[in-house]
């Protein structure tokens, strides 16, 4: 049982370090590995492990060479702006809002209405469509 929570917080562990890497990623457009590393305080290793797979999720990609400490040339790494979309729904009493958006933040499709109690089923389906 204890064998199973550790598991769990491991992977928790993982997702958050994960997630650390995407938002400084949304920060900085092309950042390397080193300056992640910094930015995170995790380790090159553990950066390069977790970017990796973020590569091999079509999440983030290798691009430009950049310069880097030492006269060394860097691999930078950026979010693949047309790859995954993630839909936010906003929902209130009064009004509804949803919209795509980029892996990166950027607005692809927004959308918003009030809502009311009685509403035509050009409406019912414009909400369905959205959602």
């Amino acid at each position: 049982m204890r064998r199973r929570y550790i598991a769990n917080n491991a992977d928790r562990m993982q997702l958050k370090n994960q997630i650390s890497i995407l938002q400084y990623m949304q920060r900085g457009g092309c950042i390397t590995r080193t300056q992640l590393a910094e930015y995170t305080g995790l380790t090159q290793a553990a950066v390069s492990k977790i970017t990796a797979q973020l590569i091999s999720w079509g999440i983030i990609e290798e691009t430009a060479m950049l310069s880097g400490r030492k006269g060394r040339r860097s691999i930078g790494l950026s979010i693949i702006e047309d790859g995954y979309k993630v839909i936010g729904v906003k929902l209130s009493r009064r009004n509804y809002a949803v919209g795509v958006f980029s892996f990166s933040g950027n607005i692809i499709q927004k959308t918003q209405n009030n809502i009311n109690i009685e509403l035509s089923d050009e409406e019912v389906h414009s909400v369905q469509y959205y959602v």
